[in-house]
């Protein structure tokens, strides 16, 4: 949700870039938030961070 509203407000503004500062307790935040859900697939397709 706050990813939405920071983009909506960016093509109000007409802003040409948005940085955003994540971290992996960021990708774990969404993966349990997904799982508590219901919907353990998604958000694990090709995002976040990979294994060497």
């Amino acid at each position: 949700m706050r990813r939405r509203l920071i983009n909506e407000a960016s093509l109000r503004i007409g802003a040409d870039y948005v940085a955003l500062g994540t971290n992996l307790d960021d990708y774990a935040q969404s993966i349990l938030m997904n799982v508590f859900r219901g919907g353990t697939s998604r958000g694990w397709q090709g995002s976040g961070p990979t294994a060497p």
